[in-house]
């Protein structure tokens, strides 16, 4: 009876070291989940850094390798202002076209179609801008008669020899300036016109323009 008893006794399972087992189990189940869940996200870490440092260097050598042959400008001067655009042909030679105006001393307006050569392939340049002007101003005159305010027009090519150099901040490409020594002048036809009646039939001259100095502000791509 006592060995019945015995047998009886260790067969019957014991509730609290049942529970014990089960909350190892669990909190061992617990880790071994929470380890793969940040295995799993540092893989997917890693993988998603992968692609960004992949991409960013796809940039980079298309930034270093692409040509920039489009340039926008706004060109400021001490007495006038003028809007450029100029396309690359290659390293050493652009063409473009300008609208230009001055608009201290004397009013005048021009559209020019422009070339530069850039004799090391770098930011040098020399330019020869050619096209149409038209401009007028008051003046002080006098002839055999008396003195009186004259309202002079002339007309004719507008002429723009120039150097300058570009400065392109940075990778190739975006924001620019463009300081300039310019020299625009007029070869045409000039008129006077003397109380309201014109007083000559036109006269070539050669009229210079009151812009020495420029700097241009732009975007490349």
């Amino acid at each position: 009876m006592e060995g019945a008893n015995r047998m009886f006794a260790t067969e019957t399972p014991n509730p609290s070291l049942s529970v014990a087992q089960n909350l190892k189990d669990f909190e061992q189940g617990s880790v071994c989940y929470n380890q793969n869940k940040v295995s799993n996200m540092i893989t997917i870490i890693r993988k998603c850094l992968f692609v960004v440092l992949l991409l960013l260097t796809s940039q980079s050598a298309f930034t270093q390798n692409k040509e920039v042959k489009n340039w926008f400008s706004m060109e400021l001067a001490f007495f006038g202002a003028s809007t450029r655009y100029e396309r690359m042909l290659n390293r050493n030679f652009s063409i473009g076209a300008l609208l230009a105006h001055e608009f201290f001393m004397l009013k005048h307006y021009g559209v020019q179609a422009s070339g530069r050569w850039y004799p090391w392939g770098g930011k040098f340049y020399t330019e020869l801008d050619i096209g149409y002007g038209y401009g007028h101003y008051q003046a002080h005159l006098h002839d055999d008669e008396d003195c009186y305010t004259g309202n002079v027009t002339f007309s004719g090519a507008r002429i723009t020899p120039a150097v300058g150099w570009k400065i392109d901040f940075g990778k190739p490409g975006g924001f620019f300036i463009n300081p300039m020594f310019d020299f625009p002048f007029v070869a045409g036809i000039k008129k006077i016109k003397k109380y309201g009646t014109y007083i000559n039939d036109g006269e070539f001259v050669i009229e210079m323009l009151p812009r020495f100095t420029s700097i241009g502000f732009g975007y490349s791509f």
